[in-house]
């Protein structure tokens, strides 16, 4: 059944100005119609003016327009004809890239020791997760043993001072508590991890000398990660500095991490991005190469699904939802378009309702049934 179709009514120079609504109804409709420019039908406003392309003053819409059509309450339903308001709010543009995890390098702890010797009794290689304390090689120094003897030996004063030296040369609190109650030095001293983490690097085997200072190890916050990634200068600079971002690792099937965006210094042609991540659980590892989706917001637009807007040659048209099932079409000028929605930079007025379902077949009547309002200008 062929969708009905809203007659034209020929419209007539009228010197006494638009004529008085008839009704309450229409009173309340002209008042709150929206006004356009008579040579530029792309220019919407909601309120009188002047044409800002061309100094007309702007009249009234008529939703009778050219190419209007009428479609009952029925066919709408047949026809699968759906409505969709015109709001205004940001519309969110996803941006998604790849990117490989790394650790927080201002939460790296390095391990060292402060005093001479070699490595003993290592029990630790790289990406070895260990607890703050834990025992990670033992340091054979003479140095040490030296320090430990002279501490058993003092008494007064002389004991306090050499305690000092021991805790200066990585002797924890407990470690000197364990020295007095054995009553004799320790010949390998345990070098314990400062903190929790996971074992960047373990620069030593067993055997490897070390110098006062020397660093065995380096040790990183499981939870402290982010990620990092190179991208063009365009795409960068459509990731504002604090955006949120989604974190997806496939190897860690439903879990999904979060993050923001911090935009890092790069040159004309590309750009460096980070994440920086909320990894409580320490599940990524640095190395794993992640999906990152940022949505940021942008200033608000008037938003329809974009399935609304048919595309006429040059020209860009929706059908406006009028009284009595009419759909009147309107052109407008498009902005940013993200998955299903589209910005409309003219043409609606934010609360109206367009066609989002079916415009296609409300353009194909409109055409039969006005070629002339479909002609290019």
């Amino acid at each position: 059944m062929k969708v009905p179709v809203l007659l034209l009514l020929a419209l007539t120079a009228c010197t006494g100005g638009a004529p008085a609504p008839t009704s309450p109804e229409e009173a309340h409709a002209e008042a709150h119609s929206a006004w356009t420019c008579p040579m530029h039908p792309s220019v919407r406003s909601d309120a009188p003016g002047r044409c800002p392309i061309c100094g007309m003053d702007l009249v009234p819409v008529k939703e009778e327009a050219a190419g209007g059509v009428a479609v009952s309450t029925e066919a709408a339903e047949r026809y699968g004809i759906r409505t969709a308001a015109v709001v205004r709010r940001p519309l969110h543009d996803s941006i998604r890239f790849a990117g490989t995890v790394d650790w927080d390098l201002r939460k790296l702890r390095d391990v060292s020791v402060r005093a001479s010797g070699w490595v003993t009794d290592l029990r630790v290689v790289a990406g070895t997760r260990v607890r703050a304390g834990a025992p990670l090689f033992a340091l054979r120094s003479p140095e040490l043993v030296a320090e430990q003897s002279d501490y058993l030996a003092s008494t007064g004063p002389s004991r306090l001072a050499a305690q000092h030296r021991l805790e200066s040369m990585g002797f924890s609190a407990a470690q000197v508590a364990a020295l007095e109650a054995r009553g004799r030095p320790v010949e390998a001293v345990p070098v314990l991890a400062p903190t929790a983490g996971v074992l960047v690097s373990v620069d030593v085997v067993e055997g490897s000398p070390l110098a006062p200072f020397g660093v065995a190890a380096r040790l990183a916050d499981a939870g402290a990660v982010w990620v990092e990634a190179t991208l063009s200068a365009t795409l960068a600079a459509r990731l504002p500095a604090g955006a949120r971002a989604t974190v997806v690792d496939e190897a860690a099937p439903g879990r999904t991490f979060t993050g923001t965006v911090h935009p890092v210094v790069g040159n004309e042609a590309a750009a460096r991005v980070r994440v920086e991540l909320d990894d409580d659980r320490g599940e990524l590892r640095a190395g794993a190469v992640v999906t990152v989706t940022v949505e940021p917001e942008g200033e608000p637009a008037l938003v329809v699904p974009a399935d609304a807007v048919v595309y006429a040659g040059t020209r860009r048209v929706v059908f406006v939802a009028g009284a009595d099932g009419q759909f009147v079409p309107r052109e407008v000028e498009l902005g940013a378009r993200t998955g299903d929605e589209v910005a409309l930079l003219s043409g609606v007025i934010e609360g109206e309702h367009v066609a989002a379902a079916g415009a296609f077949l409300l353009a194909a009547d409109s055409r039969m049934q006005a070629p002339a309002a479909w002609s290019q200008p």
